[in-house]
């Protein structure tokens, strides 16, 4: 009898384990999130007087369907022998990234003569935060063109409008520039204009300098801040407390404080 049970309790157990394993099986295997990712970066030198650097230039592109900020890339460097050179960090030049925005980084690592630039290799990480913040909106371009001056350098020019309704300031304007296969050849940026009003037009003009470059595509991305005035959502609270202590004082003194 009792082997009759135990027999009946095997194939019970066989029978529940066999539908547990097929429903598992049956379930839509869950995709992992994609995640924002640096899409491509190169490097170069740049002189300035007689300081040399050793420049990393790239672009974060946000795969995510939120908006993300605090967008930050970090470069280690090392020399041939693996041996730590430095450690140096960039924000993206947008403080705020939409679902598949990208923008430009640039890091630079200060270079003394000893060192071997042939043998500088580095690593890139990426860190960023998801927010709901939204991105300052209302700055357009209007018109650009594009040519090559006589030195050989890419020049772009046109028109920047803030059809929004408030004033911009630190307005820039940066460029991507891409070969046929989309990889980033270089990153130029330009001030535009220290502040811009409402319905304001600004001109722009941006130099590849110091590539001699003929790229097969090039992306523009505004960067701007906009102005708050005093009495603006950070500082409604600071006011209604000030109004607070004025009424708080003149109701004592009448009490004969």
């Amino acid at each position: 009898m009792k082997s009759k049970v135990t027999i009946t309790a095997l194939i019970l157990i066989i029978i529940i384990v066999g539908i547990g394993v097929h429903y598992l099986n049956s379930l839509p295997a869950s995709t992992p999130e994609v995640q924002p990712r640096i899409v491509s970066h190169t490097t170069h030198l740049e002189k300035v007087d007689s300081i040399t650097y050793f420049t990393v230039v790239g672009v974060v592109q946000n795969n995510l369907g939120t908006n993300i900020e605090s967008v930050n890339v970090s470069a280690t460097f090392y020399d041939a022998e693996n041996n730590l050179i430095g450690r140096r960090f960039s924000p993206t030049a947008l403080e705020i990234l939409e679902p598949e925005q990208r923008a430009p980084f640039e890091i630079y690592l200060l270079l003394n003569s000893s060192t071997d630039i042939a043998d500088i290799c580095y690593e890139l990480t990426l860190s960023y935060v998801k927010t709901s913040e939204e991105t300052i909106s209302g700055l357009v371009i209007l018109n650009r063109t594009s040519s090559i001056d006589i030195n050989g350098y890419y020049r772009i020019s046109g028109e920047v409008q803030n059809k929004g309704i408030r004033k911009a300031v630190s307005v820039k304007m940066f460029c991507t520039y891409y070969d046929s296969e989309g990889n980033l050849l270089a990153v130029s940026h330009t001030y535009v204009s220290s502040e811009m009003e409402a319905g304001e037009k600004a001109s722009f003009e941006l130099s590849s300098k110091p590539h001699k470059i003929s790229p097969a595509s090039y992306e523009l991305l505004i960067v701007a801040h906009h102005y708050e005035p005093l009495i603006d959502t950070h500082y409604q609270l600071l006011l209604i407390l000030i109004i607070a202590f004025v009424i708080f004082i003149a109701f004592m003194k009448r009490r004969g404080w």
